[in-house]
């Protein structure tokens, strides 16, 4: 949520790194050798590589803190909103609910495209349409 809606994040450290190299292996050990330049994060089981994927999109849609939102549902199980960004809007689902109701679901013909996915979540993004200017 907090990635792909307005405001300023704000990241758990371990959450978001990686071990360099790119792995994403849990490791419980935060330390760093002396030996050695590298220093090893503990993944939280791969979270890293999708907490990167979502800051990605973040910054690629224009997702600020003032974008607005328009929340299509909230329910127990479905949370669906469309965000704006300055160049791209997101058409967000958080929960279990798998069954979209036809009006809510974003159609490849109206230019969505999966962004991202994930356990109980996916995200759409379209590109936002030129305005034309008046002479």
């Amino acid at each position: 949520y907090i990635l792909t809606h307005p405001g300023i994040p704000c990241l758990f450290w371990p959450h978001a790194m990686r071990k360099p190299g790119g792995s994403n292996r849990s490791n419980t050990n935060m330390s760093s050798s002396s030996n050695s330049s590298t220093v090893e994060y503990n993944a939280h089981g791969g979270m890293a590589a999708e907490i990167a994927g979502l800051c990605a999109l973040r910054r690629r849609c224009g997702v600020r803190a003032n974008s607005p939102v328009k929340v299509l549902a909230a329910e127990a199980d479905l949370y669906m909103a469309v965000v704006t960004g300055a160049v791209a809007e997101l058409t967000v689902k958080l929960g279990p609910r798998f069954d979209l109701p036809p009006a809510l679901t974003p159609v490849e013909a109206k230019g969505w495209a999966m962004a991202a996915s994930g356990q109980d979540y996916a995200i759409w993004s379209r590109p936002l349409a030129p305005v034309a200017v008046p002479r």
